[in-house]
């Protein structure tokens, strides 16, 4: 096969399965020594079904665009631990670091008051 027909069966088989983009997503993003998920142990327990269930549950196809997410930050890659949702909020909801926030919700623990009589 041709580099060329190679690129338009991958475009076609893409556009028939836009899920698998997404699984290839997940692969590298545990398989990649370099990469946050590697180094924090997280792992991939999806296969190309699950990612497909996935799509036409949260109806992936209806959304701008889509992202896969893990509910549960420090969850491995599983069914239930995964959605569809739009890429802004999945940027958003990664990206609360300041206030009362810290990620998908959780409290961010508060920093050690210092006590001003012990620091004499």
């Amino acid at each position: 096969m041709t580099k060329e027909k190679t690129k338009q069966y991958k475009k076609e088989y893409l556009k028939r399965k836009p899920w698998a983009k997404y699984l290839n997503y997940i692969v590298s993003r545990v398989s990649e020594r370099k990469r946050k998920y590697y180094k924090n142990g997280i792992k991939n327990f999806l296969e190309i079904e699950d990612v497909k269930k996935l799509w036409f549950r949260d109806k992936a196809y209806d959304l701008k665009r889509p992202s896969i997410d893990r509910i549960d930050n420090d969850g491995h890659y599983t069914v239930d631990n995964c959605r569809f949702i739009e890429l802004s909020e999945n940027s958003r909801l990664g990206g609360i670091i300041g206030g009362k926030m810290a990620g998908r919700g959780r409290p961010k623990p508060e920093a050690p008051k210092l006590n001003k009589k012990a620091e004499g």
